[in-house]
């Protein structure tokens, strides 16, 4: 055995004496009975608490001389096997802490015992008999600390029992009081439960007149109740009746509609008939006014007609790019104001950025509004010229007469009418050609050529 191996050994038999050992035991075994009548395997548990210490003892007095170093420190049992004396230590002490039952560790003391009486450390030939005494009384010692523990426990468990039954003692006087003060609240009920009998009595009476009562009110309500049902019955019948009456109205009604709706759509087909028919005769009306107008000898009034007829041409797309124009400015104006608005931080900067922005539009906007009122000047001018270069025949048959003085007003108003009629037409009006004003005068007109224009798009029928 080498030295390390002898100080492990040591070091575990004293810490096994340290331990409480009779008290762990006593501890372990408390729910079994009388420790002295516990065997394991044969063997009393007192002599093997003994044992034990025996064990430890008799390693310390050995190991403490040199003839350590002869005695193995692993060991074959020829019945428990092969272990070392430090791992088999180690095993009982591990128990013995725990409060684990001898059972549990019997293999390894057995192992030990072995060991020691093998290589004659159990029972020496040399020791004294005050030794084996000593060795009976340290027995009888451990028996009577195994009994000491005993009743240290069993006083525990006693005196665990004795605070149960105060406790208990006490939970039964509550319950006691508690019993009594039911019998106290019960008897007062009793007792107002006689005081409430002639009440209670007095309410039976009213009762049964009640249910009188309502027997006789419901013998009434059941004869109501007869009378609306016969009168839900006879409304029922009554709107079936109603039901079915409608029912044929309405496809009655449906017929009608679809008579109704085939005439006007043959109403709408003659009428767009005569529509054509009514233009077509319009048409033919003044190609003849003019085919008539140009073979009384009106060459001058035809060719402002057909000038004025070009005109009225070209006035379509003046017609068109007004209210054009018009929409897309209001869109602009939209647009720059919610999309393209300035974000300066600065109230009237932003405004007037934004005014800006939508100047070019309404230029825009005034440019087309003074173009399609020059064209429509023009055109109302060539009218005036064709219809006067017209009638011009006409006021010359008229100068034939006897009276002098009314066929020189007449020549005076004749020779006006020539005048007017070779006068040149204006391109341009007296404010200048400006493409934009802001006058009030001008605004109006451009509202009043723009209600003409819708007027002329969207002829009344």
């Amino acid at each position: 055995m080498e030295t390390n191996q002898r100080d492990a050994i040591l070091k575990i038999c004293n810490e096994i004496e340290l331990l409480p050992i009779e008290e762990n035991i006593a501890e372990a075994y408390a729910a079994q009975g009388d420790i002295n009548q516990i065997h394991v395997t044969g063997i009393p548990v007192p002599l093997l608490v003994s044992d034990i210490k025996r064990i430890c003892s008799q390693f310390k007095m050995e190991l403490q001389d040199d003839n350590y170093y002869y005695l193995p420190f692993e060991y074959v049992h020829p019945q428990h096997g092969s272990s070392n004396i430090q791992a088999q230590l180690a095993q009982v002490k591990s128990v013995i802490s725990t409060k684990l039952t001898l059972e549990n560790t019997i293999t390894q003391i057995l192992w030990l015992i072995g060991y020691q009486i093998i290589f004659g450390l159990w029972d020496k030939s040399k020791m004294k008999i005050h030794d084996v005494k000593s060795i009976d009384i340290k027995n009888k010692e451990t028996e009577i600390n195994l009994l000491k523990e005993k009743i240290k426990i069993e006083t525990s468990k006693t005196e665990a029992l004795i605070a149960v039954l105060a406790t208990e003692k006490e939970a039964i006087e509550t319950e006691k009081k508690n019993v009594q003060t039911f019998i106290e609240q019960k008897q007062l009920e009793v007792k107002l439960i006689s005081d409430a009998v002639p009440i209670v009595t007095n309410q039976k009476n009213e009762i049964d007149t009640l249910q009188k009562s309502s027997t006789n009110s419901d013998t009434e309500i059941r004869t109501i109740q007869k009378n609306h049902t016969e009168l839900f019955a006879q409304l029922k019948l009554q709107k079936e009746t109603q039901e079915k009456d409608f029912k044929l109205q309405i496809e009655k009604i449906e017929e009608e509609n679809v008579k109704l709706k085939s005439a006007i759509v043959s109403g709408e087909e003659k009428i767009k008939f005569f529509e054509s028919l009514e233009k077509f005769i319009k048409d033919k009306q003044a190609e003849i006014i003019e085919l008539g107008a140009l073979a009384a000898g009106a060459a001058l009034g035809g060719t402002f007609g057909l000038r004025e007829k070009k005109l009225s041409e070209g006035m379509t797309f003046w017609k068109f790019g007004v209210p054009i124009i018009t929409v897309l400015a209001m869109a602009w104006v939209v647009i720059v104001f919610t999309c393209l608005a300035s974000k300066t931080g600065v109230v009237w900067v932003d405004i007037i950025l934004n005014l800006a922005k939508t100047l070019p539009a309404f230029i825009l906007m005034g440019f087309v509004f003074k173009q399609y009122n020059k064209e429509r000047n023009l055109q109302e001018e060539y009218a005036f010229k064709a219809a006067v270069a017209n009638t011009i025949k006409a006021y010359s048959d008229l100068l034939k007469g006897e009276d002098t003085a009314v066929n020189v007003s007449r020549q005076e108003m004749l020779k006006d009418a020539v005048k007017q009629v070779q006068t040149a037409p204006k391109l341009y009006t007296d404010d200048g050609g400006k493409v934009f004003s802001f006058s009030t005068k001008y605004l109006a007109d451009s509202l009043k050529n723009l209600n003409d224009t819708v007027k002329t798009l969207n002829p009344k029928p």
